[in-house]
């Protein structure tokens, strides 16, 4: 006897219809369509039963929101908030410093910073205070060349800071990457930090869009968690928009902040203007802060450190406090690269651009205007397009990525 099988029983005795056919076709689709539903369901609700795990993990470790109620007659012990530094930086918070390039934040970041760690009040004024000494760290994402000779010239004129009171990271720490952001939060917890300076956005969160809210939400997420993870205070340096009163990019930067500080720039250029330091928010007091910007020479010192006070007050060198540009040393090594016709302007060149920490980079006319501004006698025709090509060769400028028509320092030459 022969054996039946299933296909066999089931087979139609006469060949399908074109619309037979097609409607076992979709009869098909719809079983595997069913069946990948049914899968990503079950799928959803493992992850589901997942998050809630996780969430009863987290609970343990923090108080639960009945817990943390706090009734309308109690309000009056609720305490002020608290300050790193009275006045400009909000203890536990996470805020911005804008400015455009030129406009002295990294001098200002780098003075609040050896002020914390020294436990004093910044640039010896009783208005802001520091309770005690903080833990600083540095992230120069821009490199460590620039930062190191704003340390070192604080420490000439302040004295020395306790080892370990403030390090610096001489590379970018990416915001927008996990395992950064992990190694960061590491590192302030081991080392007790309680102010993190990110030196700039920009650089910290490669290939964001900062035009992008979510984009920048996560980076701005990520900080927050050194905020609530660590207890530190994280003061995010960025660039300002073209009017130099906001904060380029995305709304979200100044909304999400606990506090924002821009450094305003007034006059007709830039090598002349007066830099004024605004506060313009912060979340639990008023903001009506604004003090005058400029720079104070360090005796032999190539570095200047940054004071309260209008420009052209302080009896400095001319021009000193205006456009400083050229106090930004290029160590010995890259400077053998630059030897040549032009080499003169090709170093102030690579100075120039690495005290400029705008992005999209600078054109040739921005070049020369800064080299022409320099101390010394200016360069002729001949000597400045020597001096650029120097420079080109070398691979100490290039192209910027924006445009080609701008040029940015090369790979291996950032401060």
């Amino acid at each position: 006897m022969t054996e039946v099988m299933p296909w066999d029983v089931d087979a139609p005795d006469t060949p399908m219809t074109p619309a037979e056919a097609d409607q076992a076709f979709r009869e098909l689709l719809d079983r595997a369509r069913a069946a990948q539903v049914a899968k990503r369901i079950e799928q959803l609700e493992i992850d589901t039963e997942a998050r809630r795990e996780i969430a009863r993990r987290a609970r343990a470790d923090r108080p639960c929101i009945v817990e943390s109620l706090l009734d309308s007659c109690d309000v009056d012990t609720v305490p002020p908030p608290a300050w790193l530094m009275n006045g400009v930086l909000p203890a536990n918070a996470v805020g911005f410093l804008g400015a455009q390039w030129g406009a002295y934040k990294s001098f200002v970041a780098v003075s609040w910073a050896c002020h914390l760690a020294a436990g004093t009040p910044w640039l010896g004024r009783a208005e802001f205070s520091v309770g005690t000494p903080v833990k600083a760290l540095y992230v120069a994402a821009e490199g460590a060349h620039g930062v190191a000779q704003r340390v070192s010239a604080w420490r000439r004129l302040n004295g020395g800071l306790p080892r370990g009171a403030l390090v610096i990271l001489p590379r970018p720490a990416r915001l927008n990457d996990e395992g950064d952001v992990e190694e960061l939060l590491a590192a302030v917890r081991e080392r007790g930090v309680g102010f993190v300076v990110i030196d700039t956005v920009h650089r910290s969160t490669p290939g964001a869009e900062e035009n992008s809210a979510t984009e920048v939400g996560l980076a701005f997420e990520a900080a927050a968690r050194l905020r609530d993870e660590c207890g530190a205070t994280v003061l995010l340096v960025d660039h300002a928009g073209h009017d130099g009163r906001r904060l380029r990019g995305s709304s979200a930067k100044g909304s999400d902040a606990d506090f924002l500080l821009m450094i305003e720039l007034s006059g007709e250029s830039r090598a002349t203007a007066q830099r004024t330091l605004v506060a313009s928010k912060f979340k639990d007091a008023p903001a009506d802060g604004r003090w005058p910007l400029r720079l104070r020479a360090v005796p032999d010192h190539p570095a200047p450190v940054v004071e309260i006070g209008e420009v052209g007050a302080a009896g400095l060198p001319d021009g000193f406090g205006d456009h400083p540009w050229w106090l930004d040393a290029i160590d010995e090594d890259r400077a053998a690269q630059l030897v040549g016709d032009g080499r003169r302007v090709a170093r102030q060149i690579v100075q120039a651009l690495r005290h400029v920490d705008t992005p999209e980079g600078l054109t040739r006319a921005d070049l020369r205007a800064l080299v022409e501004s320099a101390p010394g006698d200016r360069p002729s025709k001949t000597t400045w397009h020597a001096g650029f090509a120097l420079a080109a060769r070398a691979g100490a400028i290039e192209a910027s990525p924006v445009s080609v028509a701008r040029f940015v320092l090369g790979s291996g030459w950032g401060r």
